[in-house]
């Protein structure tokens, strides 16, 4: 008998163990009494039984990440449970979330062994009810094969042409970024999964006493993790010309001409 709820038929399991089905909360009570009654007269003294609200998923964001993990996601859903531990579920690796609101919690990505979609959801720690699912998608760190022009004037704004692989495409405005000598970063294009472009940042003369100015170049598809610095961008002075001798000749491109500068 569930007090407020009316009764509902149990199954005896055993001298010790009998099972019956939580009959739906239509009252709106928190807690109700349990009461057992073998002959539907005498009734057993009370236990008490607690309603919640299975947490649920509403939206969330960003949905895609590194395979290295370390995404901070944050979920949206109705009365989020602060009394309990609510953990975020990514594929099958649970991972504590943290209630920032009763709508509103954020948890991380852990890391992941490859790139792929997987399940994301929540659930409160030793609770058989999960929330319903959205997909968060894990993908490999971007890598530099080639960049073209590898030089570039040093005033800046060669727009670089960047080769190489795990770009990933659409992962938010602004996101995508290239970064020189591990300090200047700039915006970076990503036209698919293998190219994307940047423009170079002016050089700083006093990042080099040798006189080879170069940086060192890595891209990144969400601005916060990076591929290797395995290419190199490097600048020079902007060529100027004095004279060219001779300066006119025979339209059949037969001249060669000495350049002073």
């Amino acid at each position: 008998m569930w007090e407020g709820l009316g009764k509902m038929r149990a199954n005896v399991i055993s001298y010790t163990l009998c099972q019956c089905q939580v009959p739906a909360n239509t009252a709106g009570l928190q807690t109700l009494h349990v009461q057992l009654t073998l002959n539907n007269q005498n009734v057993s003294e009370g236990a008490v039984f607690t309603y919640y609200n299975p947490p649920v998923i509403v939206d969330a964001g960003p949905l895609r990440g590194p395979v290295r993990g370390g995404t901070e996601v944050h979920v949206y859903g109705p009365n989020y449970d602060k009394g309990r531990n609510v953990i975020c579920i990514f594929g099958s690796i649970k991972t504590p979330a943290q209630v920032v609101t009763k709508s509103h919690i954020k948890c991380t990505s852990p890391p992941f062994p490859t790139a792929r979609d997987v399940s994301l959801l929540v659930q409160y720690e030793n609770d058989r009810f999960k929330s319903s699912q959205l997909t968060f998608t894990y993908y490999d760190q971007a890598r530099i094969d080639r960049i073209g022009p590898s030089c570039g004037p040093v005033h800046g704004y060669t727009q670089i042409e960047v080769k190489g692989s795990s770009f990933v495409e659409n992962n938010g405005f602004g996101k995508a970024k290239c970064l020189f000598n591990h300090t200047y970063y700039t915006n970076a294009t990503v036209r698919d999964s293998s190219t994307m472009y940047c423009d170079s940042p002016p050089l700083d003369l006093g990042d080099s006493d040798s006189g080879d100015y170069f940086y060192n170049l890595s891209v990144s598809a969400d601005g916060e993790a990076f591929s290797n610095a395995t290419a190199t961008f490097t600048y020079y002075d902007q060529p100027t010309i004095e004279s060219v001798t001779p300066a006119l000749g025979p339209v059949d491109a037969s001249t060669t001409v000495t350049i002073k500068g």
